[in-house]
């Protein structure tokens, strides 16, 4: 029987695509930044069908000790309210399931957000 290891990086690539599920669970059109290091690792887009685009989403994906630095989180603050935007820092707790700490709230989302937030 072969073993399997999976990386840290596999680890966290996996949870980036539960959380980007869960969003489009709820109706939302989900860009990945693959690889790029960046102060987001998801981009969350909501439309209706009388105004374009009315919600976004900025998400920074922890998996493990889900620490995020205070430089990180003025990055995606600024960020998101440069862009209107509501950010969040997706964490996977000790369950695996995905919890969410909201950073900046542009929208009032984040009630929509929030409450869906235990997977089912």
């Amino acid at each position: 029987m072969v073993e399997v290891l999976v990386t840290n990086y596999e680890k966290g690539r996996n949870f980036e695509y539960r959380v980007k599920k869960f969003f489009e669970g709820i109706g939302y059109y989900v860009v990945r930044s693959a690889g790029s290091h960046g102060v987001v690792d998801l981009v969350c887009l909501k439309g209706d069908e009388f105004k374009p685009c009315t919600r976004v989403c900025l998400v920074q994906c922890k998996y493990g000790s889900g620490k995020i630095s205070k430089k990180e989180w003025r990055k995606l603050d600024k960020l998101c309210k440069k862009m209107f935007a509501c950010g969040y820092v997706a964490l996977s707790d000790k369950k695996g399931k995905i919890r969410f700490r909201l950073i900046t709230d542009m929208d009032d989302t984040e009630v929509e957000i929030l409450e869906r937030q235990v997977e089912k």
